[in-house]
């Protein structure tokens, strides 16, 4: 995977395009009170939410970049599937996923997930497996190897790392379809972005000026700290250069679990960036 993903669309007058309201106008259910029953509809963002706006804005560009347009209406088009994601999760599993993000500093996105028909080991209705996911804005995490160099970071400033973590899959677990979908809704920039393991983001916050005996020892120490911070099976990462401002986010792929395919929901978050 490499260092970065970044999809740009041209720069305009934020006051020409694009009015954010306070706030974030999206769902809150919380998975022990779930909504009403209610009429299928499709789901749609409500006309004052700046997703809604962001999304009118790069229907309305000329020469709008079509990958962060199909991001704003992949991350729209998730909700319905997060709650139900979050509905079928039990609590116990849901905890220990918060735990995990909350020891590095995460923030959870607003549901978590689940993969139907991904395993038969498990105690879930389905043979689910859960899964959360998160996001943190950089620096992070600033780790020093060797007192000689300046800190490494898998994310700096004006960056924000995504973190998938499933919980149940086998440790040989195929997660490379994985991918996470993103819009800067203050830029209007965003896109796809294939999520990588955490050993890739690692080499890649590796200066390329490290060379020699000292990029061995470097490299070691990273691996080191990766495995002593993030947990292996099936965990993905992606570090992106998302910019500074409120980015919306969604979460979702295939993975192979044994002799099993099957795909994880969309679980959607928020996160503001802020400025270097």
């Amino acid at each position: 995977m490499s260092r970065r993903h970044r999809h740009l669309v041209s720069r305009f007058s934020v006051a020409a395009t694009l009015t954010l309201t306070a706030g974030l106008a999206l769902p809150a259910t919380a998975a022990a009170d779930p909504a009403p029953a209610q009429p299928a509809v499709p789901a749609q963002v409500p006309a004052e939410s700046p997703l809604s706006a962001a999304l009118d804005a790069l229907r309305a560009l000329p020469d709008g970049e079509p990958a962060a347009l199909a991001a704003a209406e992949a991350i729209a088009n998730a909700r319905g599937s997060a709650v139900e994601a979050a509905e079928s999760t039990p609590l116990g599993a849901y905890e220990d996923g918060m735990e995990f993000l909350g020891r590095l500093g995460i923030q959870p996105f607003l549901y978590p997930t689940g993969a139907p028909f991904c395993t038969a080991d498990g105690d879930l209705p389905l043979g689910t497996v859960p899964a959360v996911a998160g996001a943190l804005p950089g620096p992070w995490p600033e780790y020093r190897p060797v007192p000689m160099l300046e800190p490494l970071n898998l994310v700096n400033p004006a960056e924000t790392l995504f973190a998938f973590v499933p919980l149940g899959l086998e440790g040989d677990a195929d997660t490379t379809g994985i991918q996470l979908a993103w819009l800067n809704i203050n830029t209007l920039q965003g896109g796809f972005v294939p999520m990588g393991t955490p050993e890739e983001a690692a080499a890649g916050a590796i200066p390329d000026t490290v060379t020699g005996p000292a990029r061995g020892i470097v490299e070691q120490a990273v691996a080191r700290f990766i495995a002593d911070t993030l947990p292996m099976g099936g965990v993905r990462v992606a570090p992106v250069e998302t910019g500074s401002g409120t980015v919306l986010s969604a979460v979702f792929g295939t993975v192979r679990n044994g002799a099993a395919s099957c795909f994880f929901l969309p679980t959607i978050g928020i996160v503001d960036v802020p400025a270097p």
